[in-house]
């Protein structure tokens, strides 16, 4: 089997670890593709900055809400269009596995971000201004506004 196009040999992964022995149609195979490229340009572009400027509460509330619509938007995607159940990308009920999991991964992302910015950010002699001025942008935001960012 000599496959050349990297789409095919997913298409042909897919088909060999999927529990259904029936290849996928091409109007699913299109609308998955169609899905996922809308999903990663939803997430990639600086969509809310270019509809809503400024920074008073209000408008980052705005800015905050456009990125719920578009999560919205993936959501209706998903059971909508290619019928597929939310389970399907890990939504379901929380068991005490995902939470040492997500425990542990919040350990891990700060000890990252601890040796990141000791050790690889002096290292490269990399300019901190600019990480600084992010990081007190943040922080002059009311308090219940990170809460909200990080729900």
């Amino acid at each position: 089997m000599d496959i050349d196009d990297p789409c095919e040999i997913l298409l042909q992964w897919a088909y060999m670890t999927s529990t259904s022995k029936e290849r996928p149609s091409q109007r699913a195979t299109l609308v998955a593709r169609c899905g996922l490229a809308g999903a990663l340009a939803l997430g990639l572009l600086p969509i809310s900055t270019w509809l809503i400027h400024g920074d008073s509460i209000g408008r980052l509330l705005a800015r905050e809400a456009i990125w719920w619509c578009c999560a919205l938007a993936i959501l209706l995607w998903l059971t909508l269009i290619e019928r597929l159940p939310l389970s399907s990308i890990g939504f379901c009920l929380p068991t005490w596995k995902s939470v040492v999991f997500g425990v542990l991964a919040a350990i891990a992302l700060t000890a990252i971000m601890v040796l990141e910015f000791s050790i690889v950010v002096p290292l490269l002699h990399l300019n901190t201004a600019s990480i600084v001025a992010g990081q007190r942008a943040i922080l002059s935001t009311p308090y219940w506004y990170r809460i909200l960012l990080v729900l």
